[in-house]
């Protein structure tokens, strides 16, 4: 496959197999592929699949092309609210594509925002990445300055709290890197909501942030992907958590 297509050469593809399935998506089979055919990080979607019921608000944090907002959609069903938020240009018209060719088989309202959810409201550089799916705050391990923009950002707290959006039951994180700045951004909201967390970590040091802040605030931790209750930081592993409040 790798051979076929290009880093970033996109096709309308279907989803053949898992709960999107008969799903047109329009998304880079290099890097994406596994999506189509029902392998994308299962015990995560299992974890949504279980938590997710009709008539929620979810956020998706870091969208892409929108594979999750798709799910939440899905799931939320009638009455639903979904809002995808999304920095990157290239990636932002592929996930209003992939919600306006699919929309017609969704009842939930679905919203997109192009901006980065960060700790407040402002402009930041972002880095593209090698893929559709890397992209990050440049602050964040990134090799050089080409393929940079200036994006907008915005905490979640504010799109909350300033009425533009309701408050989110639950909300899926995938920010590469920059996680504890979209927690902080929405304290507030962690603290009067107590949303659902699905949130992945991968660096060490995010990891034990965000299991310090978010302990604080009471909520409780599983690894997903080990399907491991996290007592101490010390446990926190890279991969997907998720964060329910006590």
């Amino acid at each position: 496959v790798e051979k076929l297509f290009g880093e970033r050469d996109y096709y309308t593809l279907p989803v053949i197999q898992g709960p999107l399935r008969g799903f047109l998506i329009v998304i880079c089979p290099r890097w994406d592929r596994n999506y189509l055919i029902g392998k994308h990080e299962k015990k995560v979607v299992s974890t949504i699949c279980s938590f997710v019921h009709p008539g929620m608000v979810c956020y998706d944090v870091g969208a892409n092309f929108g594979y999750y907002t798709l799910l939440f959609a899905k799931l939320s069903g009638q009455g639903g609210t979904v809002v995808g938020f999304e920095p990157s240009p290239e990636v932002f018209i592929h996930l209003e594509r992939n919600v306006r060719r699919n929309n017609k088989k969704l009842a939930a309202q679905i919203y997109t925002l192009q901006k980065a959810v960060a700790q407040k409201q402002g402009q930041e550089q972002f880095f593209l990445g090698g893929s559709t799916s890397t992209g990050r705050f440049q602050r964040y391990r990134c090799p050089n300055e080409e393929n940079m923009v200036l994006v907008d950002t915005i905490s979640l707290d504010e799109v909350v709290y300033s009425g533009r959006m309701p408050a989110p039951q639950f909300v899926k994180i995938d920010v590469e890197y920059a996680e504890i700045d979209v927690l902080k951004g929405m304290s507030k909201l962690l603290r009067e909501e107590r949303p659902i967390l699905v949130v992945e970590i991968l660096q060490e040091e995010a990891r034990l942030a965000a299991f310090d802040f978010l302990h604080e605030i009471g909520y409780n931790l599983k690894h997903i992907e080990s399907n491991s209750p996290i007592v101490h930081s010390e446990q926190m592993a890279p991969g997907n958590y998720l964060a329910l409040h006590a």
